[in-house]
């Protein structure tokens, strides 16, 4: 990040080592970032590598947002079963839980993850 600037994509581009990517940690920020890019004439997997989160609405911006995709349903199922085993009544069950746990994501390749020009895949 350029020092003084605020984080926005026209402060960006005003550094001398603009970046070469960026990685959303919200889905809905995708779709304003491809807007600004595109106003900018930037192309993501073009001129910037762009990776974000797999949403309702990624799959339809184009580029084909690169993703990091959790399985929600496995992860609903981990966070009843910790919270029965909080509960007497069930914790024999389903016995001890871990409090933290980092869950699992698997990366799903689109358009958009690729370095830039001199990107040659």
């Amino acid at each position: 990040m350029c020092s003084g600037h605020k984080p926005t994509i026209s402060s960006w581009l005003a550094c001398k080592a603009r970046p070469t990517a960026i990685l959303l940690i919200n889905e809905a920020l995708a779709t304003g970032l491809y807007r600004g890019l595109n106003e900018a004439g930037l192309m993501p997997g073009r001129d910037i590598a762009v990776i974000g989160r797999r949403s309702p609405h990624s799959h339809f911006l184009s580029p084909r947002l690169s993703v990091y995709d959790l399985s929600l349903r496995d992860l609903g199922i981990a966070l009843a079963e910790t919270l029965l085993a909080t509960m007497p009544a069930y914790a024999g069950t389903y016995g001890e839980r871990p409090a933290r746990m980092l869950w699992p994501m698997t990366f799903a390749p689109g358009e958009s993850d690729a370095e830039g020009p001199g990107d040659r895949r």
